[in-house]
């Protein structure tokens, strides 16, 4: 669910998952168990219902009116996360990413007063105009010893990518 440009509320999913989405959030068995009124609920009724009711067919958000809309939709989504995983402490919630360094070392100074919270870094590979370089690069892998130092024996002077299904042999000058 997002708040498009014109500040209106919209499904980021087709129909399928909009169904799973509200399956979901009305704590139904399966989509068949959705009332009629439950699977045509607009995004806006649906963010309503999971920010301010309090019935007893389940955990909502009840989330403050002093929130911003975006704020709150950011808040449900991090709830939202946590209650499909059933509050799982091993299964990780991603709350944002490509956050700044002052960012980074304001949560790592106040680690203490935020449990369960933690600052993971990660790389990703990232390869420009990739649909022309996915047949060259391939899937990279490992590949068993014996089988590279048979080739490095049969041909010393090139340098070995290993990939997965086959190799790629560059010249070293």
């Amino acid at each position: 669910m997002k708040i498009n440009k014109k500040g209106a509320y919209e499904y980021t999913v087709d129909k399928k998952g909009e169904l799973r989405f509200k399956r979901d959030a009305y704590f139904a068995k399966s989509i068949d168990d959705l009332t009629d009124e439950q699977k045509n609920a607009s995004a806006y009724e649906v963010y309503e219902y999971l920010r301010t009711d309090v019935s007893s067919t389940g955990p909502k958000f009840d989330i403050a009116d002093k929130y911003s809309d975006s704020d709150t939709l950011e808040i449900m989504c991090i709830r939202y996360n946590m209650m499909i995983n059933n509050y799982t402490k091993y299964i990780p919630i991603v709350v944002t990413s490509n956050v700044n360094e002052d960012t980074v070392i304001a949560i790592k100074e106040s680690i203490a007063e935020m449990p369960g919270v933690k600052v993971e870094e990660s790389t990703t590979r990232v390869y420009y105009d990739s649909k022309y370089f996915s047949n060259i690069i391939g899937y990279t892998g490992y590949v068993k010893n014996d089988d590279l130092e048979e080739l490095e024996q049969q041909y010393p002077k090139y340098e070995y990518y290993v990939k997965k299904k086959r190799i790629a042999q560059i010249i070293v000058l």
